[in-house]
């Protein structure tokens, strides 16, 4: 489901400022990737991975997910209501370190289909990794 830069964010070590805007009609549904890769030590790997938005309104995730290779997690985006949310993934790392990856999810205005009730939430997903 992933397709590209959309909706794939690359953590960099370099830009730690960095924040992914990603934009979606209402009922459009995708990937949300979070890739740690080059953001982290090669032998470090991802144990757990925290998705949490911060106004539950415009979105809803849904099956988060580490990525083998345990360097990336992600999680699956569905635009609901017209409107902004922001969205963080947390992921802590086999060594206990902790990294973040900010996004912005702004869910655009367009004619209404009259299908568009899709309900918002959750406001935060956790995946462990065994």
């Amino acid at each position: 489901m992933d397709i590209g830069r959309v909706s794939h964010a690359y953590a960099s070590a370099h830009d730690r400022t960095r924040v992914h805007s990603t934009r979606l009609y209402p009922r459009e549904k995708r990937a949300l990737v979070a890739d740690f890769n080059g953001a982290i030590p090669r032998e470090r790997v991802i144990v757990q991975a925290e998705w949490r938005m911060e106004v539950v309104c415009a979105a809803a995730m849904s099956d988060a997910s580490i990525a083998e290779g345990q360097r990336s997690s992600q999680v699956i985006l569905q635009a609901c209501y017209r409107g902004y949310t922001s969205i963080r993934c947390q992921v802590t790392l086999d060594n206990g370190e902790i990294y973040n990856q900010q996004f912005v999810i702004e869910v655009l205005a367009g004619p209404c289909f009259g299908d568009e009730n899709t309900a918002a939430g959750p406001q935060s997903l956790t995946v462990t990794e065994p």
